[in-house]
This record gives structure tokens, sequence and C-alpha cells, in this order.
């Protein structure tokens, strides 16, 4: 993973990043409506100060882990068929339960050839080496 030129982050097998933004928040439905709001605000700013583009939007509206996952899956399926090659979060919190089920999520992702990026974080990747 590297930065352009322009600032933009690319990955050199995939170029520059096209990422769905997936926003989650727990709480009531209008509480985390403005909640995500918010995530959203932040990752387009982190966005375009690193020139990624994001190409959908995924809200998980306060829905329980199951939807959360099943939409995690739908992201890894975009990435197989190339809609797009990353996913953004404000944090890998926002994806996951805890650390096993990060690193699930994360090398999931990845073995589809994904990107897993992270305003708080970085760019989450597990350095396995494929045999």
């Amino acid at each position: 993973m590297s930065k352009h030129r322009n600032g933009s982050v690319i990955n050199a097998k995939k170029g520059k990043l096209r990422a769905i933004a997936y926003l989650s928040e727990d709480g009531s439905i209008y509480e985390a409506d403005k909640k995500e709001n918010k995530q959203l605000k932040f990752i387009q700013q982190y966005a375009k100060a690193h020139g990624i583009m994001i190409v959908n939007i995924i809200r998980r509206n306060a829905m329980g882990p199951m939807i959360m996952n099943k939409q995690i899956q739908n992201v890894v399926e975009s990435i197989k068929k190339g809609d797009a090659n990353a996913i953004i979060v404000t944090e890998i919190a926002k994806i996951s339960r805890n650390s096993v089920d990060a690193y699930t999520k994360v090398g999931m992702i990845n073995e589809a050839g994904g990107t897993v990026v992270s305003v708080m974080e970085g760019i989450l990747e597990l350095p396995i080496r494929k045999r």
C-alpha cells in the first residue's frame, strides 16, 4: 500500500481504492441515523484527503450482528465481482464484536482481494503469505 504523488491511497495490485463506506451504530433507529450521518461526513473527509473513491454506502441502521454479518458478506461479494476493492469504516470496532471477529472479517475481505480502510487505524491487512 502506498500513496500516489497526488496523495491518493493506492494498492499496487488494485490501483486506486474504490471503497464501500460502511456506517454502523447501536441504539434507537433515530439516534443511530444521526450518528451514522456523522460517520459518513468523517469518512468522506478522509476519503477526499486520501484520494479514495466511495462507490457505495451501506448503513447498519442499528440492526443486530446477524444483519451486520450479512452486509459484510455482501461487501465481500461486491469486491469479488469487481464493484469495489475496499471497505472504509471509521474504526474496525464498527464491523466487529471482538478481536476474533475483526480478524475474521479483515481476512474475508483480504481473501476476496479487498482492502479494509479504517479512518482511525489506517489500512488493515493480514500479513499472510499465500502458498
